[in-house]
């Protein structure tokens, strides 16, 4: 089944503990793509394109492209690592926010046969117009924020969660969305399920993510194994790419949140995409099946 991905592409510099990687090709639209080609051949981007953008990495994952070309410099960002934490100095700048009106997707949803569309995070004002196009069409929409968008529009964001089906935040984007801190994994359901959200997952970084279900009676834990981390770049959004490919193959939810956490573990192990360019699937169901998940 087809699936279709609208967000951002940008160019990305990268400082990992002082060692930098700069003219690196992403964006959010970008790392769920790669993540679903994994398992999806019928994988494609609304996102907007300048000339500057590395083209050769959307032809290497074979996304069918419903790209605007335009003109000017594409969107770039800045992040900044120490021991995982991450600050994204881009995210204060005026040009980074301009660029980002300025390279929305494109808010009309073309007719290309997608079951599923994935909402990265971008202007909510956007994601809810092509939310209710996708409801109209009979799709499921799952959608991402960050901790930006959870800040800056917490109220659109919050209006635009009836139209969603899954909702795949990270702790922080929650508590920044909710304007409360949740301590612990009771706080975390209790708030969830206020949102009315069929499926809610909630990435937790290193400790794993956490699965909770309006639509079915289970709820889960994932805990994520230890790994070296190269590039802590992309883990949430090759999480989702993963987590949706898998759902829409008819995986269950815990089937689906081990193999992401496999597969975001991957990508934090090179730096930008390239690690999830040459991923076997052998390896991954093979390791998923080392990932622990529990009922909570």
């Amino acid at each position: 089944m087809r699936l279709c991905v609208a967000g951002h592409l940008n160019i990305d510099t990268v400082v990992n503990n002082n060692l930098e990687s700069s003219e690196l090709a992403g964006g959010s639209a970008l790392y769920v793509a790669t993540s679903a080609s994994v398992f999806n051949d019928a994988v494609s981007i609304n996102a907007k394109l300048c000339e500057d953008y590395p083209m050769e990495y959307l032809e290497l994952i074979g996304v069918k492209c419903n790209i605007e070309k335009i003109k000017g410099n594409q969107r770039r960002s800045k992040m900044f690592y120490k021991d995982n934490t991450r600050n994204t100095l881009s995210h204060g700048e005026i040009e980074w926010y301009e660029k980002t009106i300025e390279q929305a997707p494109n808010s009309h949803l073309s007719n290309n046969g997608s079951s599923l569309i994935h909402l990265s995070p971008t202007i909510p004002e956007i994601q809810k117009k092509l939310a209710i196009q996708a409801k109209d069409k009979g799709m499921i929409v799952s959608m991402d924020t960050s901790e930006f968008f959870a800040e800056k529009y917490k109220e659109e964001l919050l209006s635009l969660l009836p139209y969603i089906d899954i909702f795949l935040p990270s702790d922080v984007e929650l508590e920044l969305l909710l304007k409360k801190k949740l301590y612990t994994t009771k706080d975390i359901l209790l708030e969830v399920r206020k949102l009315n959200v069929p499926k809610v997952i909630v990435k937790l970084g290193e400790k794993g993510s956490l699965a909770v279900q309006t639509d079915e009676e289970e709820n889960f834990f994932i805990k994520a194994n230890p790994i070296k981390v190269i590039d802590p770049t992309g883990a949430g959004d090759s999480y989702n790419g993963a987590f949706i490919a898998n759902l829409l193959e008819g995986k269950s939810t815990i089937e689906a949140c081990k193999i992401a956490t496999v597969v975001a573990g991957m990508c934090i192990q090179g730096v930008g995409v390239s690690k999830l360019l040459n991923v076997s699937l052998q390896e991954i169901y093979k390791l998923s099946n080392n990932i622990k998940g529990e009922r909570i």
